[in-house]
């Protein structure tokens, strides 16, 4: 297993065992609808938040991911996040 998935998989068991809100900062729009339940996109200085994403997609730690990122509503959101980053960046 390679280390991001790793990773991912550390995050998902640890919200799964603690009902605990992790904070994870990514540059990647798939890997925030993968790993998060809500994902804020910030620009850059304090407190300039541009868009707030819930993400109802279903997951859990048998999840199939590959199927996940065939789902349309997976693309909406990677869409979506792009979007708001690209607005993120012209703030």
């Amino acid at each position: 297993m390679r280390t991001r998935e790793r990773l991912q998989e550390e995050v998902r068991t640890l919200a799964a065992v603690t009902g605990t809100t992790v904070l994870f900062v990514t540059h990647s729009a798939e890997e925030a609808v993968l790993l998060g339940s809500r994902v804020l996109v910030m620009a850059a200085g304090p407190g300039r938040m541009i868009d707030e994403v819930p993400v109802p997609l279903p997951r859990a730690a048998t999840t199939d991911v590959a199927a996940l990122r065939g789902d349309p509503r997976f693309a909406a959101l990677r869409a979506e996040l792009a979007a708001a980053t690209r607005d993120a960046a012209a703030a």
